[in-house]
């Protein structure tokens, strides 16, 4: 049985204002994050385990748009209906690249150290436990992406980096032309 709110009253707003229901999803996909990075920690394991993995996906707007794309199966965690109208499942037809494909651990630590140096930068004040917390869920929804999202986070690290050489590179070869003038 369902009631209906009135959209005046104070309920209805709390609970269903843009604000709040923006806070309820990132919340949950928050926790679902923490979850799929150590899910022992959050009394889960072995089967339950990995069907939260599984369950933890947001493609890309163009996923979703894919005829071969289908909603997630009734029964899977959701904890709001905005969020389960976003988090649609990627089928694997031809040419698609599967979501569910085990990352080398390397690569996902590179991927984590790298974010973690960015939010370093971006936020220099803040410690750096919470730093690596939240470099972790950056990490885990990079990893839930695609392979994709992956080498555009490689690239753009290899980019800063050939940056960072050339302007040192630039750097000394202006300090050697003085020092011989």
């Amino acid at each position: 049985m369902y009631v209906l709110l009135p959209q005046t009253s104070p309920v209805h707003k709390a609970r269903y204002t843009p604000q709040a229901r923006l806070h309820v999803t990132s919340e949950a996909r928050t926790r679902r994050a923490a979850v799929y990075i150590n899910p022992k920690a959050h009394g889960d394991s072995g089967a339950g385990a990995h069907s939260l993995h599984e369950s933890f996906t947001y493609p890309p707007p163009s996923e979703k748009a894919r005829p071969g794309s289908r909603l997630r199966a009734p029964g899977a965690m959701s904890d709001t209906a905005s969020d389960s109208a976003t988090d649609a499942v990627s089928e694997h037809t031809p040419g698609s690249v599967p979501w569910r494909r085990e990352m080398p651990r390397k690569d996902r630590h590179r991927v984590y150290l790298y974010v973690k140096k960015q939010l370093a930068k971006v936020y220099p004040d803040v410690s750096d436990d919470v730093l690596q917390d939240r470099a972790h869920l950056v990490e885990a929804f990079a990893y839930r992406f695609a392979e994709s999202r992956l080498e555009y986070l490689e690239k753009v690290a290899d980019e800063l980096g050939r940056r960072k050489v050339h302007a040192m590179q630039e750097g000394n070869a202006g300090s050697s032309r003085r020092s011989q003038a």
